[in-house]
């Protein structure tokens, strides 16, 4: 159905395995990508799935995005598959690009050892990225070029075939194998299993118990990743309005001043101060052209320097970027969690590092520039792919310390730290995982103006229709045809009645308006100092 090759469009496969049909659908081609051919078996494997995508030059990074479901054949009912196993066969590169094939929320992935291929962890997957070169044509038996993974008890599959570099690439095709692929020496990594993610083992071995493991990290359990979601609690009010996304650092300075030394901040209207500081000769803010706002960081010796950010409370999905790395400029990176627990940066963090770069082992934390001779440009984005590593930490961050080494007459940027701030009722929960963020015994939804038949706090009833599967619901997306709920503030204070305690400013609260108890006259549900309440915000030592 739809249009070919376009997005939106799906593709069936009946008795793609025995009971079961396969739907495949694109759901994004971003940047000027497009689809010369949806599956050409000409060459390669004629079982294999090997669409043939077009890079431009619109975006350095670019890709297409399928979505691969399951249904019990010849009906529209979803069945999980128990396990399969996947393969990206002949990725490589040519021509200044490198191709590169994404996974979301494997259960394992192996390569090759020794492989030619890089594993990056990026928000809810794994990234394998090709060399420079590679051999022609597709070639299943060159092991070197191929990344396996595979997934237990899923019923939906998302993958995209993309490539980094600002070049126009002719058509490249891509062979992706849903069948077992003999390695000589794999080297395999395990992810928490379907199932694993409550018993409060690190069942990977991530160092993360699995509730706060990124492969887990899925708050209202749609199926897609919160870093992928743009509605973290299915309650109809996106994220961005939900938890007031993109809150910045470095505008609260304003361009050219200097940071050395220890300081005290707030961040204007969020209940969030931080304290940054840094020993050295010079961290200066910066217009970092394309790059936007920046910290411009220079020493003229070999010693290593920190810069320390500490956030109070702790903040959420926080993301930046360092870039201009095109020497040998080196930084050790330490990011802690609310307990003051290291991130493991060898699977959490680590969105991209540009071909310059090396993440060095075994802990994952030094960052050097190879030395590659490449004198580029660290305002232009267009050349993240060689200078640039850039980092997204979707659960709670306390702490950042970035040691830092230059040379003399060398720089590095630290662009922008953005993040996510508000929990209004101060429950532990974010206002965008938080069904009643204000903890007044009414949901969200319902004060925002939506409808939640069931009393779920979802809108809607039942579990929500998502098209675009982007997380948030037909009902109020306007790309499906929705309509944004009116999330009104009654009484005019700035506050959407959902995270207002009085919304019409008559004296009476809302908790007591709604029939509710509040015996201690804090203005939230129910006695208790602070209220107890479950995974999603929702008080349950009053009574909801």
């Amino acid at each position: 159905s739809g249009v070919d090759k376009q997005v939106g469009a799906v593709y069936k496969q009946t008795l793609a395995m025995p009971g079961i049909d396969v739907t495949v659908t694109i759901v994004e081609l971003s940047g000027g990508t497009t689809l010369n051919k949806f599956d050409d078996n000409a060459i390669g494997n004629i079982d294999a799935f090997q669409p043939v995508v077009t890079k431009s030059n619109s975006l350095p990074d670019e890709y297409a995005r399928f979505r691969f479901d399951f249904y019990l054949t010849g009906t529209s009912t979803p069945v999980h598959v128990s396990e399969t196993e996947i393969n990206a066969v002949d990725v490589d590169g040519c021509c200044g690009l490198y191709e590169y094939a994404t996974f979301y929320s494997p259960s394992t992935y192996a390569l090759e050892d020794p492989t030619f291929l890089t594993a990056v962890s990026i928000d809810g997957g794994w990234r394998f990225e090709g060399p420079a070169g590679g051999p022609p044509g597709i070639d299943y038996s060159i092991t070197e070029y191929i990344a396996k993974v595979k997934y237990y008890d899923v019923q939906s599959i998302t993958i995209d075939i993309g490539s980094n570099g600002m070049n126009s690439w002719p058509d490249r095709q891509a062979s992706i194998f849903f069948d077992e692929i003999a390695f000589t020496d794999p080297d395999e990594v395990a992810f928490t299993e379907a199932g694993q993610c409550g018993d409060g083992i690190d069942n990977d071995g991530d160092g993360k118990i699995d509730n706060e493991d990124p492969q887990c990290f899925d708050n209202d359990g749609d199926g897609l990743a919160n870093a992928l979601d743009q509605d973290d609690d299915n309650d109809g009010i996106p994220d961005s309005l939900d938890s007031r996304s993109d809150i910045r650092l470095f505008e609260e300075f304003g361009i050219g001043t200097s940071i050395s030394g220890t300081g005290l901040y707030t961040v204007e209207g969020t209940n969030v101060g931080y304290a940054s500081s840094f020993v050295g000769s010079e961290c200066v803010t910066y217009d970092a052209g394309l790059q936007g706002p920046a910290l411009y960081i220079t020493k003229p010796s070999n010693s290593f320097t920190p810069l320390r950010f500490d956030f109070t409370p702790d903040v959420y999905n926080l993301s930046f970027k360092i870039t201009d790395i095109d020497w040998i400029e080196e930084f050790d990176l330490y990011v802690y969690d609310e307990n003051f627990d290291l991130y493991d940066l060898n699977y959490n963090g680590v969105v991209s590092l540009g071909s310059n770069i090396l993440q060095n082992q075994p802990d994952g934390r030094r960052f050097t520039g190879q030395g590659l001779g490449i004198d580029t440009d660290g305002n232009d984005p267009a050349n993240d792919h060689i200078c640039s590593a850039v980092f997204h930490f979707p659960g709670r961050v306390g702490t950042v310390v970035l040691n830092i080494r230059t040379f003399s007459g060398n720089s590095i940027r630290l662009t922008e730290m953005n993040f996510n701030v508000i929990d209004t009722d101060s429950d532990g929960y974010i206002d965008s995982w938080d069904l009643d963020s204000d903890n007044d015994g009414i949901y969200d939804v319902i004060e925002a103006g939506g409808i939640d038949a069931d009393g779920d706090g979802v809108i809607g009833t039942g579990a929500i229709t998502d098209t675009d599967v982007d997380g948030w619901s037909d009902i109020s997306d306007p790309d499906n045809g929705g309509i944004l709920l009116p999330d009104p503030d009654t009484d005019g204070t700035g506050g959407a009645n959902r995270i207002d305690s009085d919304s019409d400013a008559d004296g009476c609260s809302d908790v007591i308006e709604a029939g509710f108890s509040d015996s201690d006259g804090d203005q939230q549900l129910g006695g208790l100092v602070p209220p107890t309440v479950d995974s999603k915000g929702v008080v349950t030592s009053g009574g909801m």
